[in-house]
């Protein structure tokens, strides 16, 4: 593999690329490279067909670049095929640590998070506003029932875990329905 620069009018899109790249998606990869500029080298046959990155080279041809870093493979037929298609799944295999993800999304000021790729709606997808959760004390005691056997998982980040355990805990001591009481306060923010 050889890393060099070359004239992005010298790359050409892969007509068997397997990944569709959307107007939003082109404009995130535009958006990171306004921020960052070009990170990592597209991958490109030595005939200048690039197998990996297609949607960086799109993104960087609307943004008036010239030249583009690329990494030339010497991989050739049914090996760059299953190369392409790899470089797009593996990414896809992974899953995110939501917690250290929040994490690290609070901890970038400004416009950093738009520059990582995440608006207010998934940063707050993420990071749910356990807020509701202070309210709990002017719900309706409700008593529980003996043969209430279902439960619900709800996933709280860590550092907000050790208060929302606390406030159940109170609330069962209280006597509250804890699954009543949630239900109550969903149906009256997002109504019934």
């Amino acid at each position: 593999m050889i890393i060099k620069t070359v004239k992005i009018k010298s790359l050409k899109l892969d007509e068997s690329n397997v990944r569709e790249h959307d107007d939003g998606n082109i404009e995130a990869i535009k958006n990171s490279i306004r921020s960052f500029g070009q990170q990592k080298p597209v991958v490109a046959l030595k005939d200048g067909t690039v197998i990996a990155g297609n949607g960086t080279l799109i993104a960087m041809r609307k943004l008036g670049y010239k030249d583009i870093v690329v990494a030339e493979t010497e991989l050739e037929g049914n090996e760059a095929t299953a190369y392409a298609i790899a470089d797009n799944r593996v990414a896809e295999l992974a899953n995110w640590d939501t917690d250290a993800l929040a994490s690290a999304l609070d901890q970038l000021s400004g416009n950093l998070p738009k520059m990582a790729g995440y608006n207010s709606s998934d940063i707050e997808a993420i990071s749910p506003d356990l807020s509701i959760l202070d309210d709990f004390d002017t719900l309706i005691a409700m008593d529980m029932e003996d043969d209430v056997r279902k439960s619900i998982h709800i996933s709280i980040p860590k550092e907000h875990s050790e208060q929302a355990n606390k406030k159940a805990s109170q609330l069962r001591a209280d006597n509250y329905y804890l699954g009543g009481a949630l239900i109550a306060k969903l149906e009256e923010l997002y109504g019934a």
